[in-house]
């Protein structure tokens, strides 16, 4: 059961639906069944005791479906916990064991916002309450579970889960080494729809024209409002914007480092898997590179502090290399498919 686009390079969550997919197909026969969301609000506040996303994925003919093929399947996956209501069909209908793979904790992201200056009152009042009600059945369902598989630590209540595995995604297609021979450059590869990552940025971008004359130059590479951009460009003559590029590759020799500035939401940072595919060391503000097994990345605690690691980087080569040694070595073992594919294999083994 899922939301998301299989096979999809789009979006965070779709790449590791995708990679745990490919994984479980290796060695068993899966039966794939697409929840659409729909933009039933209405409905969403006759059921406000639910979590809205639950009712908007809500389907009959899935609820048919498991009635009717009852003892049909001897696993069922749940992907993400929009999907996760379906649980409560499975464990009421059916004797199938299930595994629900959470891509965080969506009561903490939430949360977030709740916590956010950038948010609305309004919105800040309805994401505490939707916080409340996520909460609970989060608790619930993972009490109800088999198991979980989760991208990190951070993406789960283990205090309600009997069984679970951290399985980060991996990086595919590493590009081959090319030097930026020009001006030593900082890039920040992500999206930048959501008010509080634009915040980041700014608060990032601040932070380095505080220090002194910016001694080098910053890419801004992806999607995100056109207002924004035009905005962080005015504001800052050291930064250039990249929004319309192919693949991860056109940014391939451009930069020196790569920079995680953003802490909000949770699970793991995709990111950090760009960096390492274009061969870039790279340093995060706290909880920017959540999801790395190993402390890899250097990880500061303020942005001010961040902007200090960077200039100090930028001016020792050496430091900067051994760096990006240490990181090659953490990713090449840890964020591989066969790693990845061997461990959901004999985690799957172990639940039936």
């Amino acid at each position: 059961m899922t939301s998301s686009d299989l096979l999809s390079k789009k979006q965070g969550d779709h790449i590791y639906s995708s990679q745990v997919f490919r994984a479980i197909n290796r060695n068993m026969e899966i039966e794939l069944t697409k929840l659409n969301q729909k933009n039933n609000y209405f409905v969403c506040f006759l059921f406000f005791l639910f979590p809205m996303m639950w009712v908007r994925n809500f389907n009959f003919s899935v609820f048919k479906y498991l009635i009717i093929n009852r003892n049909k399947y001897e696993l069922v996956f749940i992907d993400h916990f929009r999907c996760a209501w379906v649980i409560f069909l499975i464990k009421i209908f059916t004797k199938s064991k299930v595994i629900v793979i959470n891509h965080n904790l969506e009561s903490k992201v939430y949360l977030s916002f709740f916590h956010s200056k950038e948010c609305s009152l309004a919105k800040r009042i309805f994401s505490f309450y939707q916080y409340l009600v996520v909460l609970v059945w989060e608790k619930i369902v993972f009490k109800l579970t088999d198991s979980v598989i989760v991208i990190s630590e951070d993406d789960v209540d283990t205090s309600f889960v009997s069984k679970y595995l951290i399985l980060p995604p991996y990086a595919e297609n590493i590009y081959s080494h090319k030097e930026n021979d020009g001006i030593p450059t900082v890039i920040i590869i992500g999206s930048y729809h959501w008010r509080i990552k634009q915040f980041n940025i700014e608060m990032f971008l601040s932070s380095l024209a505080k220090k002194e004359q910016c001694r080098f130059n910053v890419i801004i590479a992806g999607n995100g409002p056109d207002e924004f951009f035009a905005k962080i460009k005015s504001n800052y003559h050291f930064v250039q914007v990249i929004q319309n590029f192919s693949c991860l590759g056109d940014l391939n020799g451009l930069a020196t480092i790569g920079v995680c500035p953003d802490n909000a939401g949770g699970g793991f940072k995709l990111k950090t898997l760009d960096y390492y595919r274009l061969n870039l060391p790279m340093v995060a503000i706290e909880h920017g590179a959540s999801g790395i097994l190993e402390p890899v990345i250097p990880t500061l605690y303020s942005f001010s502090d961040l902007a200090d690691e960077i200039y100090e980087l930028l001016s020792d080569a050496d430091k900067l290399k051994g760096i990006q040694k240490e990181q090659s070595i953490y990713f090449s073992k840890y964020h591989t498919e066969s790693y990845f594919s061997d461990a959901v294999n004999r985690f799957i083994n172990t639940i039936l």
